[in-house]
């Protein structure tokens, strides 16, 4: 049985077109020919391994720090549609959870303060943490966190790599595209459960 749900937050909690590439593209960059750049800084401080993602993709842009957090963060591109359904959710008695690589304490420029509270009874970054999805201890430590087994969990992340991940450690898993077909499969999904 499904007792609790996990949210990605790029590209699902905060909609396609509105992440770093994206972002990087509306500045002015290609991220064509800066892929590996993008990817490198992206990994190194998904995991923690540097505090200056910011720093190096504002230089590599020629732009401001100011203007490059200023571009990327803010809780007015989140999806209101998607977070109201989420308090829906929890209003029924689900637990949600945010996970996500992201660089650590990242979470609070993406949420106005106490969004995070609102909408999620737990939620982690993997640059916070140590881990990244698709590692099997990323989704086990939210798990925890939300005291809830594995196996009573359902991840929902637009990447399928990510929704395997997930479940192989047991949990159940939804590709996200759109709110209108996620609500579907979940409606079918804890219909059978």
């Amino acid at each position: 049985m499904i007792h609790a749900l996990i949210f990605d937050y790029f590209d699902v909690i905060r909609p396609t077109g509105s992440g770093i590439r994206a972002t990087y593209r509306r500045l002015g960059g290609n991220v064509d020919s800066d892929e590996a750049f993008i990817s490198d800084v992206t990994a190194a401080a998904g995991y923690g391994y540097i505090n200056d993602a910011d720093e190096q993709l504002a230089a590599r842009l020629g732009i401001s720090v100011a203007s490059w957090r200023q571009a990327v963060a803010g809780s007015d591109k989140n999806d209101p549609d998607l977070l109201a359904y989420i308090l829906e959710l929890r209003a029924k008695g689900l637990k949600i959870g945010l996970l996500s690589n992201a660089g650590p304490g990242s979470l609070e420029a993406f949420f106005a303060p106490g969004e995070l509270e609102r909408y999620f009874d737990a939620a982690l970054v993997s640059g916070d943490s140590g881990y990244v999805k698709p590692e099997a201890a990323f989704y086990r430590l939210i798990a925890e966190r939300l005291n809830v087994a594995p196996e009573e969990c359902l991840m929902v992340d637009d990447r399928q790599e990510f929704c395997r991940g997930a479940e192989f450690v047991g949990m159940h898993s939804i590709q996200y595209k759109h709110l209108d077909q996620f609500k579907r499969d979940l409606e079918a999904i804890l219909s059978r459960s």
